[in-house]
């Protein structure tokens, strides 16, 4: 029987093996989907058909949100995939390597499994529920750090946000890193390379959460919205309006704490 991870981590590494070529190319066009710096190219349009022609070839049935073709709508499936095709376009266009691929699973609406492509590094994380949680099939865990040895992720839009640079300080840390992509940022804190990241509302939308949620939490972290609750998916809206808190778990809650009390 053919397993929903099988097909899930094949998917991404064909869809990888696409994005690569034009990466390495720069053979892309570039268009402005919403906002400022709301970029989409072909490229993502090309992954996410490869993605789901490869989901449905095994599992006609199940339902499917994928970045690119979402409608705002609840999905009355018992099993729901979603997918960011290229997750961090911003990071596709700009050459830096910051960019991913996310599939996630959804049962009865709760993450089971999830699959992140870091396509430079190579590296392919995935957990199932209750399995742990895994990158390049080694086991990962999230780090122990607490106290003022914190190290915190966030993207460079930080330099720019002052909102963002008062809660980052209202936290004790040794360092702050830079790194795009909500999965890269997640997946660091899975594999004990980062300890938190802190997201604005309305930053991520359900198929930047869903895979690497799952990874995050076989590894030991926690991901809440700021009044400590999980993250909802198939909720037919697809952004948060709350801040998302993300980390090793060993502070979590100090964390809410310290930015309920600000």
């Amino acid at each position: 029987m053919v397993e929903r991870l099988d097909v899930a981590r094949n998917a991404a590494i064909l869809a990888g093996e696409l994005i690569l070529k034009r990466y390495s190319e720069n053979d892309f066009t570039v268009k402005l989907k919403s906002g400022k710096e709301d970029f989409v190219t072909e490229v993502d349009f090309l992954s996410e058909k490869m993605i789901i022609e490869e989901i449905k070839r095994y599992f006609p049935d199940d339902g499917i949100i994928a970045e690119e073709s979402a409608k705002c709508e609840i999905l009355d499936k018992e099993f729901v995939w979603l997918i960011d095709p290229l997750d961090g376009t911003r990071g596709f266009i700009r050459g830096n390597g910051h960019f991913a691929i996310h599939i996630g699973l959804l049962h009865k609406n709760k993450p089971i499994m999830g699959v992140v492509y870091a396509l430079i590094s190579k590296k392919l994380y995935y957990a199932e529920k209750g399995k742990g949680a895994f990158c390049n099939d080694e086991s990962i865990l999230v780090s122990q750090h607490r106290g003022d040895k914190l190290r915190l992720v966030s993207s460079g839009r930080i330099v720019k946000n002052k909102k963002l640079q008062d809660i980052y300080n209202k936290i004790p840390h040794s360092a702050i890193i830079f790194q795009g992509g909500s999965g890269l940022k997640i997946c660091g804190i899975a594999e004990g390379k980062y300890d938190v990241v802190i997201t604005e509302a309305n930053s991520y939308n359900e198929w930047d959460l869903c895979a690497p949620s799952i990874i995050l939490e076989e590894a030991g972290g926690i991901m809440t919205t700021l009044d400590g609750k999980q993250i909802k998916y198939n909720r037919g809206s697809m952004d948060y309006n709350q801040m998302i808190i993300i980390s090793n778990g060993e502070v979590h809650q100090e964390i809410l704490r310290l930015l309920r009390e600000s």
